[in-house]
């Protein structure tokens, strides 16, 4: 072989070379245009999370905060422990009167 045709086999290996060359950097711009494809819609999606979280859960967290303040209130007029304690005390005794009266009346009766 002489230098002439090893310069043609090795320029017609390199050019083989570049053209493979040439292909994988198309497949990778076509990859990476891919990619950035699905970053743009990942980076959409946040953004319409981000929105949401900003709207509807700060509206509903709001919603829980006044319902318990409302709770809170109602709470607040509520009898204490001590107070309806005292209210059972009461009416025990109430009751016993009660029976106490009754007995009376009952042994009126037969004395009438």
């Amino acid at each position: 072989m002489t230098n002439e045709e090893k310069m043609l086999d090795l320029l017609t290996r390199m050019q083989t070379d570049i053209s493979s060359l040439k292909s994988g950097q198309e497949e990778m711009r076509t990859d990476i245009a891919g990619v950035k494809d699905r970053m743009d819609r990942v980076e959409d999606r946040a953004q319409q999370t981000a929105v949401l979280l900003e709207t509807e859960v700060d509206r509903k967290l709001n919603l829980l905060y006044e319902g318990h303040d409302a709770i809170m209130e109602r709470l607040d007029k509520l009898a204490s422990r001590s107070e309806l304690e005292l209210l059972r005390s009461d009416m025990d005794l109430m009751k016993m009167a009660m029976r106490s009266m009754s007995q009376e009346i009952a042994e009126l009766k037969k004395a009438q």
